[in-house]
């Protein structure tokens, strides 16, 4: 189904200021668009805040016009700030001046492909780590058959911080401990990493690795919905919507329909 936006360039006078930008998305909303194309509004106004701004009126943020300095050379930071912004594609506005000529056509190929690259693989990164943790569900669940939870949260966790460290002395040189002082309660993550996977192996060998990732995968996501919308433990905050709350409630409803199956 297409979907009809409103270019915030348009209006880019009434998007200088936080104030201005809530009456303008307002407006835009009250008008009956669904989604935006973000372009020239203030520096000033952070992501959070336009995502929050956007999320209260119902508007979807579906394309950004970004300079294409911070797309060549700010790529990572580009990446999360849409992330953010719940954007998933990186717009150029215009071409640069430079790449105006057809003797330029092909360096601003050759310039932008590394960029895109990376973009495209934040993407497919997160889709293999998917894929890669629904595999160790499985297999957890197999270790279990031979060992107690404890010893095959040992195997997972070992293997890889022993990994860790020799990447980190001998290909990157890099020290170990931060320098700067951090909160307490970030170490915990350990004891969460021993319990997670310990609980997963011993549930994966009794009721599949189907219906235990699926039950995982619905509290991580009701868990990750609340510390986003409250914005625990210092994480941006990225207010609920209620139009995604059907997914959640399918979500469930599809989790007890595999579970007792």
């Amino acid at each position: 189904m297409l979907q009809t936006g409103a270019q915030l360039y348009t209006v880019r006078s009434y998007t200088q200021t936080i104030e201005d930008f809530t009456c303008t998305i307002q407006k835009i909303a009250d008008i009956g668009y669904k989604a935006v194309q973000l372009s020239a509004v203030s520096k000033q106004i952070k992501p959070e805040q336009i995502r929050e701004i956007c999320d209260h009126a119902g508007i979807s943020i579906v394309l950004t016009h970004s300079d294409p300095e911070r797309i060549l050379h700010d790529t990572d930071a580009l990446i999360k700030e849409h992330d953010i912004l719940g954007c998933s594609y990186i717009g150029l506005g215009c071409m640069p001046d430079k790449y105006r000529t057809k003797e330029w056509l092909s360096h601003f190929i050759s310039d932008f492909k590394e960029p895109a690259k990376k973009i495209a693989a934040a993407a497919l990164l997160l889709t293999l780590a998917g894929m890669l943790q629904g595999v160790m569900v499985s297999l957890n669940g197999q270790l279990n058959g031979w060992f107690d939870p404890i010893t095959v949260a040992f195997f997972v966790h070992s293997i890889p911080t022993v990994l860790l460290i020799l990447y980190l002395k001998v290909y990157r040189h890099a020290k170990i401990f931060a320098k700067a002082s951090v909160p307490a309660y970030v170490f915990a993550v350990g004891l969460m990493g021993l319990s997670i996977v310990s609980i997963s192996s011993y549930v994966t060998a009794r009721i599949g690795a189907v219906a235990s990732g699926c039950i995982s995968n619905v509290v991580k996501m009701i868990s990750a919905a609340v510390i986003d919308h409250f914005g625990f433990f210092g994480v941006d905050r990225r207010p609920f919507r209620w139009k995604e709350l059907p997914c959640y409630l399918l979500a469930v409803a599809g989790t007890v329909l595999i579970v007792t199956g």
